[in-house]
């Protein structure tokens, strides 16, 4: 867990607490709402991996790189998959050979997006 991390929990924790005597309302609550949205909305990686690492999993050297330069040359793996976006338009449509496939391609693509549970229901 990153020391900020660890600094945004506390401060929420201290917030919930019966000892603080603030009102659950008002400009600092809504910063203390933003605080907690803002932590669940970037799950932390749990470990990263070398990318050379991937290619045999039952040898992988788990790492703890402390810097974001040394966490460039690293895979992040998280405890739970990030959320899934939908493809965009224009990537369905540059995988197409012929401009006449791409409706019938984006269909498809929605299909199986929604198979999987990405993107609308619809």
């Amino acid at each position: 867990m990153s020391a900020l991390r660890q600094a945004t929990e506390a401060v929420l924790k201290r917030w919930d607490s019966p000892a603080w005597d603030w009102n659950a309302e008002g400009p600092t609550a809504d910063l203390m709402a933003d605080l907690r949205a803002a932590l669940a909305a970037e799950p932390e990686p749990v470990r990263w991996v070398h990318p050379s690492d991937l290619e045999l999993p039952c040898c992988a050297a788990f790492a703890h790189p402390t810097t974001d330069a040394a966490k460039k040359n690293f895979v992040p793996l998280y405890a739970e998959p990030p959320a899934r976006q939908p493809l965009t338009e224009d990537w369905v449509r540059s995988r197409c050979a012929q401009s006449w496939v791409f409706e019938t391609a984006l269909q498809w693509a929605r299909a199986v997006e929604r198979a999987h549970g990405i993107g609308s229901k619809e």
